[in-house]
């Protein structure tokens, strides 16, 4: 693929708050979301985002924690979010997904932001 013209709508990211992750235990902690459209796979968009989010979370947002999940059978998210620097924490088995009708598996990652800083 060529250089992708400015404007243009690849994927999304996000950080999700307290009230809608399964996760966070602190203020100061945020789970990570994020799509890529398939045409723009492999170009390492979700690597610069997911890594300039956790570049960001500690100074410009105060988090001290990201949280992320990806579908066990999906690689791709898993190396994005290990290459991050995330580490796998867990598998949720059987975990609802009532807007697309769905039940997956799926691997919990984290960071810590506090020790992933002293790493730098």
């Amino acid at each position: 693929m060529g250089e992708i013209p400015a404007g243009t709508l690849v994927g999304a990211i996000g950080l999700k708050g307290p009230d809608v992750s399964r996760f966070i235990v602190s203020d100061y902690e945020r789970e990570a979301g994020y799509w890529i459209g398939k045409p723009y796979w492999g170009l390492g968009l979700a690597s610069e985002a997911l890594s300039a989010l956790i570049e960001s979370g500690p100074t410009k947002l105060g988090v001290t924690k990201i949280w992320a999940t990806h579908a066990t059978d999906n690689e791709r998210s898993h190396r994005v979010m290990v290459r991050c620097g995330l580490t796998p924490i867990r598998v949720d088995k059987a975990v609802e997904f009532p807007l697309i009708g769905v039940v997956r598996d799926e691997a919990v990652l984290a960071i810590d932001l506090r020790s992933a800083q002293s790493r730098a």
